[in-house]
């Protein structure tokens, strides 16, 4: 069955078994770079065209047996669907197909279905240390789609000049609208984006 919803520079988890080291590792940047390995301990996503041929690598964020967290390539933007495989050390899994879509933001959550974010003072916005009524919010995500200027497949988003979305963007706190300020990758980091959306002080 086609997998939907995934978006080019989307961080993406593979789940299935042999699919890396027994134990789960989190490859660091090459060295004197900021850019993610696209193979580490042996291990490869392998993504290519639904003819076969390879598009890109995938860089690597997380390797397990089980468990494969990646970045999408920026290379499948243009594209509606791919293959995804494995290579573990010269093993390679069946492709599976893949759909692709232009956006499909998602936010990062924790705990009890937690939206992961900070509060304007930068603190984790949880019950006991809620937003200020007409604050700002940074709210953590990843399929806003293409930005602009572009980043590099796997290179960490640089602090200036900021990577920011292109596609237009809305957002709600308790069912309220909120002011989108802004919506692009996060500085330092790969394939992450963050939003800052700030209540409406009327509400």
């Amino acid at each position: 069955e086609t997998i939907r919803g995934i978006v080019a520079n989307q961080l993406a988890t593979l789940f299935g078994a042999n699919l890396g080291p027994a134990e789960g590792v989190s490859p660091p940047y090459l060295p004197g770079t900021q850019t993610l390995p696209p193979r580490f301990a042996g291990v490869r996503v392998l993504v290519r065209d639904p003819g076969g041929a390879l598009i890109a690598e995938a860089p690597l964020l997380y390797i397990s047996r089980t468990q494969i967290n990646f970045q999408v390539p920026f290379e499948t933007s243009s594209r509606t669907s791919v293959l995804v495989a494995v290579d573990n050390n010269d093993l390679v899994s069946a492709a599976e197909p893949v759909a692709l879509a232009a956006v499909a933001a998602g936010l990062f959550a924790y705990g009890a279905n937690r939206a992961v974010a900070q509060n304007q003072d930068f603190s984790l916005n949880q019950p006991a240390i809620p937003a200020l009524r007409g604050g700002v919010l940074i709210a953590y995500l990843t399929g806003q789609g293409s930005v602009v200027p572009p980043v590099s497949t796997g290179q960490a988003a640089p602090a200036s000049p900021l990577s920011v979305a292109t596609a237009s963007a809305t957002a709600t706190i308790g069912g309220v609208p909120a002011t989108v300020l802004f919506l692009g990758l996060t500085p330092g980091l790969v394939g992450l984006a963050l939003g800052s959306p700030a209540e409406d002080r009327r509400h």
